[in-house]
Formats: C-alpha cells, structure tokens, sequence
C-alpha cells in the first residue's frame, strides 16, 4: 500500500502549503500521489487544497468524518504516497485536541503522525504545542517559516523534548523550493552559530 502521512498541528503554520510542497517533491520523482484534506469547514481551505491540487495535477479527495477518511484511503491504494490535510487546532482546546486523538492517536492507525510547526513561535507556546499533540504518536517534525525568524535552537529543543526526527523545514511560499530535507549536518549548521554566542557569552569555547 501507500506510504500515508497526517500533517497534524496548530492553526496558522502552514501545512496545507507545506503538504503542497512535499508533493511536487514527490512528483518530480515520479511518485504516484494522492491527496486528502480533512479541512474542510473552514473558509477557504478546501478551495485552496483544490486550487494547489489542480496547480500540480494531483487528485484530491476532502473527508468529512473518519469513514469518509477510510473509504478515501482505500481509493488511493494505488498511490505510492498519500498526504492528509488536516484542520490546525488551537492546543488550549480540548474538544478539537480529541478530534486529533480520535482519528490518529491509536497505535493500529494507519500511517505516520507529522507535527508542523511555525520555528518563528516562542519557545514556550512551542513545548505546550509540541506536550498537547504528543498525545498522538509523533513520527516526525516539520518546522516551516524559517525565514521568519534567527532563533533556530528551538527545533533542537522540540526534537529532544518529543524525541522525534525533524524531517522537513521550509523557509518561504514557493512550491518546492521552499522545502528541504533535514539531515543532521543541516541542524547543526542552524544551531551552532547560536552554541557559539551563547559559549562565548559564558566564556566558554567551541
């Protein structure tokens, strides 16, 4: 079957472009790949997941209820990869928190769970955010809006705190460009310029 991916997280990070950006990804590699938002209620979002989806000529299917979720994944058993859209959710709500731990915080659930963040976020909201959705299973991180922001420590940080792999940044709109692998030669090269003002600061050396 399909490699399946649920882009999880708050609202305002950007996963619907980011989801954008990972399939072009995919498709310059001749991927087989199928899309599925569960966005749907909020103004405007299914109409930008269908314009991005006619943009990159890729099939998509909106999802309403965990059933309707289920029966789009069957029809994708053919793709090589599915992206799923999800709403963000405002960490302080419970109710919409259990939506998130109804649809894929048991550990049969289908797929991998992949947090968005905004890296621009300040370092506490960021923890509280990353403690609510590890209510899930987390498989991995994607920090988007890197451009926005000098404070690259904290992707360090919520990777330690939630010991899942960072697998995606993004740093701006364009599709893909904005978009790159993570490798650990590229967190270093974020983090260390900060380890080294703050080691001096200290009066320490690196």
């Amino acid at each position: 079957g399909p490699a399946i991916t649920n882009f999880i997280g708050p609202t305002g990070v950007g996963k619907t472009t980011t989801i954008a950006k990972i399939a072009s990804a995919c498709t310059k590699r001749r991927l087989k790949v199928g899309l599925i938002t569960l966005d749907t209620l909020r103004v405007g979002a299914l109409e930008q997941m269908r314009q991005l989806a006619g943009m990159l000529r890729l099939p998509l299917l909106p999802a309403r209820s965990k059933g309707e979720m289920d029966r789009a994944l069957q029809k994708f058993q053919k793709a090589d990869v599915v992206l799923i859209d999800t709403p963000g959710r405002s960490y302080g709500s419970q109710p919409r928190m259990e939506e998130i731990v109804e649809l894929f915080g048991r550990n049969d659930r289908q797929g991998e769970n992949h947090l968005v963040l905004a890296a621009n976020t300040h370092l506490g909201d960021l923890k509280r955010m990353g403690q609510e959705f590890s209510r899930v299973p987390l498989h991995g991180l994607t920090f988007t809006k890197l451009d926005e922001t000098s404070q690259f420590g904290v992707i360090f940080e919520l990777h330690m705190d939630l010991g899942a792999p960072v697998t995606y940044l993004t740093s701006g709109q364009r599709i893909p460009e904005d978009l790159e692998s993570v490798s650990p030669e590229k967190l270093a090269r974020l983090i260390l310029p900060a380890a080294r003002v703050l080691a001096s600061a200290n009066g320490a050396a690196i």
